[in-house]
């Protein structure tokens, strides 16, 4: 049998050993506990915001003639607010004979009270009562009573427009930066994501079968360089099956809501290669950065002698994995610096790094470097794997030797 024949035999048999087994089904409805997990603890967390939200007051203690103009003054400022950061609601007492000082401050300092401020007295010389934390409420009556008594003077409406403006939308070239900029971190975010849960899992894969005995019949049957991309063919392509799964199930969702979802601003995403091209580059440095760090992963998994050197191993190999995602960060808010150049050569990096420079950059010449690149990193290190393997485990063959430990045998 050819090499190529090998690899094909021994990325079919792990391949439908791990596909052909129910807790397979759990490991591609997986992302379901997370994203329902996800949901329950935001969903708790917005509940608590809203009911503590909802519970919080401003007051202002003013006759009537000025309760109208704060009123306006406080509804053309929350237009400005977004939704998630309104001010607390504005409560107008009327004094009702009671001092506006005396109702005040039993507004702020009755129990359970829900109040964060309190204004009282003239617009142009107002107090306002606030705890030591409600700043932010404070300011905020300050910026109405200052809103109203410009009103007043001005013989205005607060809530009466002086102007017409014509708004005209154009496409900056800042926004487009930005634009580009963020959908070059949100791939490399993927890139990462996907690469770290789904390669990570080829780090125990040699460690079981050593365990068992198994890699030694498969070493005495195949080249072990065969063995070694087999495998990690396998993990690969389960990754796809992965991927292509939830693809799947995400166009059955966009097609059962129809319209409800916008791809407007999607398909309006303009990156400096094109929105086709970008796609399959992240495809394809999909494809190598799960294949490099796969290989890494197998080839440290090789060397350890059960599954607990292997959960020893876990831990610094996402330590690795996290500075290389912030690495091709850095790599796409400083291009063209000594550090993004680094991080898009180091091999391990390079394809996030890449996937980001093709949303940013659209030069084509520096990509068909870097697949070239990483390919030939992919067959380096399951080479070098494969002889320490041999050499470290089988304790046959030549493997790494140094001719000076060679002689010395």
């Amino acid at each position: 049998m050819s090499f190529w024949s090998f690899v094909r035999v021994i990325a079919y048999r792990d391949f439908k050993a791990v596909v052909m087994t129910p807790l397979f089904l759990v490991f591609l409805l997986f992302p379901l506990l997370i994203i329902a997990i996800g949901g329950a603890t935001g969903a708790g967390f917005a509940l608590l915001d809203d009911t503590s939200q909802s519970q919080e007051r401003i007051g202002a203690v003013v006759p009537a003639a000025e309760a109208d103009l704060l009123r306006l003054a406080d509804k053309e400022a929350r237009k400005t607010w977004p939704g998630i950061a309104q001010p607390p609601e504005l409560v107008i007492v009327n004094p009702a004979g009671e001092p506006a000082q005396t109702r005040a401050r039993t507004l702020m300092t009755q129990a359970k009270s829900e109040y964060k401020a309190v204004l009282f007295g003239p617009l142009n010389r107002p107090t306002i009562l606030a705890g030591d934390s409600d700043s932010d409420a404070a300011d905020y009556l300050a910026q109405l009573s200052e809103q109203a008594q410009r009103s007043r003077l001005a013989g205005i409406r607060p809530d009466v427009r002086q102007s017409q403006p014509n708004i005209v939308e154009i496409s900056a070239t800042s926004n487009q930066i930005d634009q580009r900029e963020g959908l070059a971190m949100a791939a490399i975010f993927v890139i990462f994501m996907v690469t770290l849960s789904l390669a990570s899992q080829s780090i125990g894969t040699l460690a079981e079968e050593k365990t068992n005995k198994i890699i030694e019949v498969l070493a005495a049957s195949a080249p072990l360089e065969a063995v070694f991309f087999g495998k990690l063919l396998a993990t690969y392509l389960v990754a796809l099956l992965f991927i292509g799964f939830w693809v799947g199930v995400g166009q059955i969702g966009f097609s059962a809501l129809g319209r409800q979802i916008d791809l407007g601003p999607l398909l309006d995403m303009r990156p400096a290669v094109g929105l086709p091209l970008f796609v399959a580059l992240c495809l394809i440095y999909f494809s190598f950065s799960f294949l490099l760090l796969g290989a890494l992963f197998l080839g440290l998994g090789a060397q350890a002698k059960d599954m607990r050197d292997v959960q020893l191993l876990s831990f610094p190999l996402t330590m690795l994995e996290l500075a290389l995602f912030f690495g091709a960060n850095v790599a796409v808010r400083q291009p063209g610096s000594a550090l993004a150049l680094a991080v898009e050569i180091f091999p391990l990096s390079s394809p996030m790094a890449m996937a980001g420079r093709a949303a940013m950059d659209g030069a084509l010449w520096p990509h068909m470097l870097a697949i070239g690149w990483q390919a030939a990193w992919v067959a380096l290190i399951i080479f070098i794997a494969a002889r320490l393997f041999r050499q470290g485990v089988l304790k046959s063959g030549p493997g790494l030797s140094l001719s000076w430990r060679r002689k010395s045998t």
